[in-house]
């Protein structure tokens, strides 16, 4: 009579049914809930138990970045891109990340440059990728800002000088040496940078979130694509409330419908509102930015969204979504082609 238990097979003991995913829901659920030194060890858990479980092996990635183990991060990322565990794209995209936590910038041009050249992506993750390799160049080439003793008016006119330049490059190292200085320093600074019609719209909305998080409440007037328009810092900023909504209803449709493409439609969204804020947008409903974030994202990928489909997935028709696509289309198909 053999003595084998009947949990025992091919000499894996699996203690009882079910467990790994048990491990896996409660895992995500802590990494949710911000626990992410409970989440690290039940995802390491799970990882005892599948070595190639990509769930596993990402969470203990994003996990390690969170509770700022950074070295850790980029050998489980690492580890994951050699061996091919797990959605190459999102991968990539978290170990360029912990690179750039690193300040490794010429790592990760190096490797986006690579990348591009032997990989196949969708163009949506090919703008992704250029833009984490453009960071990373601004960044390096960023010159350090002179220590607190050292600063001088001097300094600050050489910083005004470089937000006032039509090279957005020059703006952006500009904004990343500014944000050292102090509230009285950088609010002058940011200010003429509002109403600089040649400013970055996007880094426009970066100086107001660094204000906000500053707990600087003034009233500043941003403009933006030829308007100009007032912005209570006090108040919530990013179309708060709306923004939510959108992406809860992006994710109810594509979550199950295509996964790659929720990520693409989350970042257009994204990226949408941080370009395109304070300005008023043309339309007030969630589901109607939803369903034009998920036409316009299939468009990008070379899909035709049938007024049919898109009825049945949103309730409305590509008439009535066309105003918002249209602004949608006007702020994110140029950067498409880029």
């Amino acid at each position: 009579m053999s003595d084998q238990r009947p949990n025992e097979k091919d000499g894996m003991i699996i203690p009882f049914p079910r467990l790994a995913e048990l491990l896996s829901e409660k895992a995500i659920l802590a990494l949710q809930s911000k626990q992410y030194q409970q989440a690290f060890q039940l995802f390491k858990q799970l990882a005892e138990f599948d070595r190639d479980n990509p769930q596993a092996a990402y969470g203990l990635a994003v996990c390690s970045v969170e509770l700022g183990r950074l070295d850790r991060a980029e050998s489980l990322t690492k580890e994951m891109l050699e061996r091919g565990v797990g959605d190459y794209f999102d991968v990539l995209k978290l170990h360029l990340t912990v690179l750039i936590y690193q300040k490794k910038y010429q790592a990760v041009c190096d490797m986006v440059e690579m990348v591009l050249e032997e990989s196949k992506f969708l163009p949506e993750e090919r703008r992704n990728l250029k833009h984490l390799g453009e960071f990373a160049k601004r960044r390096m080439n960023e010159i350090p800002l002179p220590s607190h003793d050292e600063r001088d008016n001097h300094g600050q006119a050489d910083l005004s000088e470089a937000l006032s330049n039509k090279n957005r490059d020059q703006q952006w190292r500009a904004f990343h040496q500014a944000r050292r200085l102090k509230d009285e320093e950088v609010l002058p600074l940011y200010t003429s940078f509002f109403a600089n019609p040649n400013g970055d719209p996007l880094l426009k909305s970066m100086m107001l979130g660094d204000l906000k998080e500053r707990g600087i409440q003034k009233t500043v007037e941003v403009e933006k694509f030829g308007q100009i328009v007032k912005v209570h810092l006090g108040e919530p900023l990013f179309y708060e409330g709306l923004s939510e909504q959108v992406l809860k209803k992006i994710r109810d449709v594509l979550g199950s419908e295509s996964p790659s493409l929720l990520d693409q439609a989350s970042e257009l969204w994204g990226h949408f509102i941080l370009t395109m804020y304070p300005l008023p947008l043309v339309a007030d409903e969630a589901t109607t930015w939803a369903a034009a974030c998920y036409t316009l994202v299939h468009r990008m990928n070379g899909e035709t969204v049938t007024d049919a489909r898109l009825h049945q997935a949103f309730g409305l028709t590509l008439s009535e979504v066309q105003p918002a696509l249209s602004q949608l289309e006007a702020v994110e198909a140029p950067q498409s082609s880029s």
